[in-house]
């Protein structure tokens, strides 16, 4: 709705698209982006990294299609742009109302379609603890242990009720819900940034606006098989070491970005392709680390907190980034997205190795 909605947004000004296209657009895909994410982790419990990074890489896919029909609407006649990067031709900017309507009919379409096939798992694939605890060796449990998970009924001693996941109300008095959440505010820059941005840095040195497209659809494979690869590095490892990588190679990326004039087409669709690719593990390791951290009953919820992030910080950066990029140029804008990602990767050496320690801790 809100994609549509900019159809109107865009006539009224900058501020009226950023806060539609923006917020209002990232608090609606954080409403319809935690379900799925929350289901699978219920019916995968064992391997939630990876169920994630399949998940959501269907998400990432969604540029392979989306940007050839973008520019081949927009642009059929494969026009270059002013020097600046932007377009002016008033035959193609009369065309943008119209494609934001057609998309937003489409995603229209392809969610209700999701909403048919997403189903509920079952209670007791719930989580890794709550099963074991509930197997027939319960008494093999160590007692510590069962003390800090379980509620025995006193009317019921064979009834046992999962108490080691935090509520929302609890998971908000935590530090590490603000180390999550504020770790998404600043690298989730460098993805809006780059979606919206690449074409147009792009379009400053490659006259070719459906090779740029096609970088792009190109970038959306990366981006959806970095998610199932990061997913299963997490995994094995933890989102500590994870996210450590991943802002710090997004902050030498976004920092040299502003070299790839030098290398031509050649170096700009491999800087592009690896940005995609790197910034694709925000969308998996946070919701994996999220139900680690905090629980998996309440993993849609804590989930759909921390996902705020991007909708504030999407409004917030919006005027930012158009201040800097007005003052200092392109490369001004680089470095500070650049900043932003290396200031993620400080909060995140705050982070627990161990993310299930924040739930022993809360409940000693």
């Amino acid at each position: 709705g809100c994609i549509a909605l900019s159809a109107l947004a865009i006539k009224s000004g900058f501020v009226a698209t950023a806060a539609v296209y923006g917020f209002l657009s990232c608090s609606g895909l954080g409403l319809a982006y935690v379900a799925p994410l929350a289901n699978g982790m219920k019916w995968f419990p064992h391997r939630k990294g990876l169920v994630n990074g399949i998940v959501v890489a269907g998400y990432g896919l969604g540029a392979l299609i989306f940007n050839q029909v973008q520019t081949g609407f927009l642009n059929p006649e494969n026009k270059s742009p002013e020097n600046n990067g932007y377009f002016k031709d008033p035959e193609i900017l009369d065309r943008v109302p119209k494609m934001l309507l057609l998309l937003g009919g489409v995603y229209a379409a392809v969610e209700l379609i999701g909403c048919f096939i997403l189903f509920n798992a079952p209670s007791e694939t719930l989580s890794d603890k709550t099963a074991l605890l509930e197997s027939p060796n319960i008494s093999d449990v160590d007692d510590q242990e069962t003390e800090l998970y379980l509620k025995k009924d006193p009317a019921n001693p064979k009834s046992h009720k999962y108490t080691g996941d935090l509520t929302p109300k609890e998971a908000v008095k935590t530090k590490e819900f603000y180390l999550l959440w504020f770790t998404f505010a600043l690298n989730v820059q460098c993805v809006q940034f780059i979606n919206t941005m690449y074409k147009a840095f792009g379009q400053t040195f490659i006259s070719d606006d459906r090779f740029l497209a096609t970088v792009g659809s190109v970038a959306s494979v990366f981006n959806a098989v970095g998610r199932i690869l990061w997913g299963t590095l997490q995994d094995k490892t933890s989102y500590k070491t994870c996210m450590v990588f991943l802002c710090g190679f997004l902050c030498a990326l976004m920092m040299s970005f502003i070299a790839t004039p030098q290398g031509e087409k050649a170096m700009f669709t491999v800087w592009v392709l690896l940005i995609f690719f790197t910034f694709s593990g925000l969308f998996v390791l946070l919701p994996t680390t999220t139900a680690q951290t905090f629980g998996p009953l309440y993993a849609g919820t804590n989930y759909g907190l921390i996902f705020t992030a991007p909708a504030l910080s999407s409004l917030i950066g919006a005027f930012i980034i158009e201040k800097v990029q007005n003052s200092l140029g392109w490369f001004g804008a680089f470095c500070v997205i650049g900043g932003m990602s290396l200031t993620a990767l400080v909060i995140t050496l705050f982070f627990p190795q161990d993310p299930e320690v924040v739930r022993h801790r809360h409940h000693q």
